[in-house]
């Protein structure tokens, strides 16, 4: 993608228009905004050949088309990244926002799963938090005068509420209690943060982790625990609310959660560490969190699940394809075919091969090897597929392939199909679907827990 500027007015006929690009020098080119005296417009990009996952930038750009002027390159965070969730859709992130005097822009960034407010000077001279805390936040507007802001903001207790903020800190105050009546009357659990060692890495890494406890909670007792993975793979757990956990832990289940390597707000470094090494880079992490929250007590490790979607539902697949710990699974519209993947979904032809760096078609074997499919004479895992029908980014026909694998090998194996729902519908999709989404997966999890 690039960014034009054209005359608004009217072309004569048969002339060409008069659009200028503006955004050469940069890879991508989004969310553009207009400094208040037009002379600049900042955009978020990302430099030329940056790796898969690597950092997006804050560009400034001016009306001809002269050379761009990054904001954030000696800053270690993507702008506009936010948490991944089933209250956050993917597009609740903040566009660029300038200060009224055309000094600053506003941006929010992913920062070790919290979602804040910070502010890049336009000379370039330096970046400072605004808001920060233990929330993400999002949909941030401010005042004519740039004295408030305003955002809403969720975390892991609350879906979202809105505020406003001074500018300067001295002041915050929460308008609203949308949910509060709903909340009042529902034990929300808050989980619990530790922190390990990555056993895959090369150099000492550490991996955030959370565990939530079931409500009601015995230490002398043990529960069941579900493992869900994030998607991405660089998008982020975070302190936003799930509904899914939260039910789950109605339900007497512990719930599992980490921001493994490629997780974006950590850094571009942890956000590139496993290209070309899909489940075999970040499985090691995930299994070492499940051994961790078994030794601290409450879980029943004959009574695990694993769940994710997109790229979770990709590692859902793969983990049943290398131990059958898991007594149940769910996957949703995920990949199980790296090679079909790559010439039927949307982003397949110019996306996969930058996260593996190598190409496909001279290295079939190996991508092969690198797809859940291949593993399926090892799956004894009961499997539940929830596919949306218009999913375009990983089509449905990766679930196909693995259901019918599953099927004809008798393994316990459903599939529930969503027609019209895209790859959003986690966040974004119908009510009934997400409704019926959420009771299909209670019903296939009590089945084997």
């Amino acid at each position: 993608s690039q960014l034009y500027v054209i005359d608004a007015g009217s072309q004569p006929e048969g002339e060409a228009d008069s659009a200028i690009v503006i955004s050469t020098g940069s890879e991508t080119a989004a969310g553009p905004a207009w400094s208040p005296d037009g002379s600049t417009i900042a955009f978020v990009g990302r430099r030329d050949g940056a790796r898969a996952g690597a950092n997006n930038e804050i560009y400034l750009a001016t009306p001809d088309g002269g050379p761009l002027r990054c904001l954030t390159e000696n800053v270690d965070r993507s702008p506009m990244t936010s948490s991944f969730s089933d209250t956050w859709g993917p597009r609740d992130h903040t566009p660029l926002l300038w200060r009224p005097d055309g000094t600053d822009v506003l941006f929010t960034a992913s920062d070790k799963g919290r979602v804040g407010i910070s502010c890049a000077s336009a000379d370039g001279s330096q970046i400072e938090p605004v808001i920060g805390g233990n929330w993400t936040v999002g949909y941030v507007s401010q005042s004519a005068d740039g004295e408030w802001l305003a955002f809403v903001a969720g975390s892991f207790s609350n879906p979202c509420d809105l505020y406003v903020h001074r500018f300067d800190g001295s002041e915050e105050h929460r308008l609203t209690d949308i949910n509060g009546d709903v909340l009042d009357d529902l034990p929300i659990q808050t989980p619990h943060h530790f922190t390990f060692e990555s056993p895959a890495s090369d150099t000492p890494v550490e991996i955030d982790a959370w565990l939530i406890r079931p409500v009601d909670y015995d230490e002398s007792q043990c529960y069941p625990l579900v493992q869900i993975i994030h998607g991405g793979p660089h998008s982020i757990f975070g302190h936003t609310f799930f509904f899914d956990m939260q039910l789950w832990a109605n339900q007497g289940w512990n719930v599992l959660f980490i921001n493994p390597r490629a997780t974006q707000g950590y850094g571009e470094a942890f956000a590139t560490a496993i290209l070309g090494a899909w489940g075999t880079g970040d499985w090691p992490e995930q299994e070492r969190a499940l051994d961790l929250a078994i030794e601290q007590g409450g879980v029943d490790p004959e009574r695990l699940a694993v769940t994710g979607l997109s790229y979770g539902g990709f590692m859902t697949n793969w983990i049943v394809g290398q131990t059958n710990r898991y007594k149940v699974a769910v996957s949703e519209n995920s990949i199980s075919n790296l090679v079909s993947f790559f010439t039927t979904a949307d982003i397949g032809w110019y996306w996969l091969e930058t996260e593996m760096e190598q190409t496909v078609w001279n290295n079939l074997d190996w991508y092969m090897q690198a797809s859940p499919i291949s593993y399926v004479p090892n799956m004894t895992t009961p499997m539940l597929l929830l596919q949306a029908e218009a999913d375009y980014r990983c089509p449905i026909e990766q679930g196909e392939q693995l259901y019918t694998a599953l099927l004809a090998r008798g393994i316990p194996t459903e599939m529930v199909r969503f027609p019209g729902e895209s790859h959003g519908q986690l966040s974004i999709g119908k009510p009934e679907t997400r409704l019926v989404r959420r009771q299909v997966t209670l019903d296939w999890f009590r089945r084997f827990l």
